[in-house]
């Protein structure tokens, strides 16, 4: 498996990657802008090549060779209440960027994640954007403490598949879960979250204090992604042995 990994931060989708395919996964490339999360990403993924700023990514240049996959939690500021909810009058709206990647690089598969606020103010166009670039898209509501986090953390996954043609498609909104991914949830469910941190709220005179804490917020609870992944590890090797296509559908 090949990954990208756009709005990377510390490499959320990075690390789940690993831990599901280990050597198998092929990091060929990260996106971030922020310079405390790229020397964190940097030190954790050593090698792995930064494409620097997603507005200036040439999504042509990338050259995936056999399964893939683009991840990306774009930013949140423009549907979310601390932002302001702006939606697309926000200039940090880059949705479109990520698209124009996606369309350029052609990936098998494609996870983009948001904060709730996304769903009354512009999923729809997400869903179409996918279905415009031939790819079949389930929406999920995962929350992090459905896999015991501490913390409750509702998210917006969009998790989509290449028609395998490029012709567009009708993406489907569904408010149940399939069936592959919920059976995945009670193997990654946390038995024991004694080791979570705890909550900062006062300067313990760590370094860098501010950009750890902003960081960890806008980061992606692993555990979930990990589920995600494991679960496109499973239709991937059923594609690889060519089972019927009802087969893949059940497990979606």
């Amino acid at each position: 498996m090949q990954l990208i990994d756009l709005f990377s931060g510390f490499g959320a989708f990075s690390l789940a990657g690993k831990q599901v395919w280990g050597d198998e996964l092929e990091i060929l490339g990260f996106s971030e802008i922020k310079e405390y999360p790229i020397k964190v990403y940097e030190k954790n993924f050593p090698g792995v090549k930064s494409l620097g700023d997603i507005k200036k990514l040439d999504g042509r240049t990338i050259n995936f060779s056999g399964p893939s996959i683009i991840t990306g939690g774009f930013p949140c500021p423009p549907f979310s209440n601390a932002g302001h909810r702006k939606g697309q009058a926000d200039d940090r709206f880059i949705w479109p960027e990520m698209v124009r990647i996606i369309s350029e690089a052609k990936p098998t598969w494609v996870i983009a994640e948001n904060v709730l606020g996304i769903i009354s103010m512009g999923i729809d166009d997400c869903l179409a954007d996918l279905g415009c670039q031939g790819y079949e898209t389930e929406l999920f509501i995962l929350p992090a403490c459905g896999l015991g986090a501490i913390h409750k953390r509702n998210r917006i996954f969009l998790i989509a598949h290449t028609n395998g043609n490029g012709e567009p498609t009708l993406s489907r909104f569904f408010g149940e879960t399939p069936k592959g991914f919920m059976d995945s949830v009670d193997k990654y469910r946390t038995e024991n979250i004694k080791d979570q941190p705890r909550i900062p709220g006062m300067d313990d005179g760590f370094p860098n204090r501010l950009d750890q804490v902003k960081g960890l917020g806008n980061s992606i609870y692993v555990p979930i992604l990990i589920m995600i992944f494991e679960c496109i590890k499973q239709i991937e090797n059923i594609k690889k042995k060519g089972e019927p296509k009802n087969t893949i559908d059940e497990t979606y």
